[in-house]
């Protein structure tokens, strides 16, 4: 499994490299449904490989924006600024941590629950109806 872990970082810095424009570009136009599938499917792929490969920290990170986007997909969530500047900044703790992982020092993780937090905030289904109150 030792053999797996320095493929993982490369093959997530180079999803990461490819993603940045998308990410950039998902945060301009949150509604465009090509980006948020990508950024959907790399935080996928984190969440798995490090099920696999022990890594805990990364997988609460991914797996909380991967559970935020799967709503957004399913129209369940809005994708407004509160929530893309939460998974962006997941993205972005994603590949710090990859970054130290590479370089054998460890990260803080203080503030790690925080960001997740900010993701759990519940809102209004996309297209919910207003909620009546029905009296017998």
């Amino acid at each position: 499994m030792d053999d797996l872990l320095p493929e993982f970082i490369a093959e997530t810095r180079e999803t990461l490299d490819a993603l940045s424009g998308e990410i950039v570009a998902w945060e301009a136009d949150p509604a465009d449904r090509g980006r948020l599938d990508a950024i959907f499917r790399f935080v996928h792929t984190v969440k798995g490989s490090c099920g696999f490969l022990d890594l805990p920290r990364l997988s609460r990170l991914s797996h909380a924006a991967e559970d935020a986007l799967a709503a957004v997909r399913d129209g369940g969530r809005v994708p407004d600024t509160a929530l893309v500047n939460g998974v962006l900044a997941i993205v972005d703790r994603i590949g710090a941590v990859v970054e130290a992982i590479a370089a054998g020092v460890p990260l803080d993780d203080s503030d790690d629950e925080t960001l997740i937090a900010a993701l759990l905030k519940v809102e209004a289904p996309a297209a919910a109806a207003p909620r009546r109150t029905v009296t017998a």
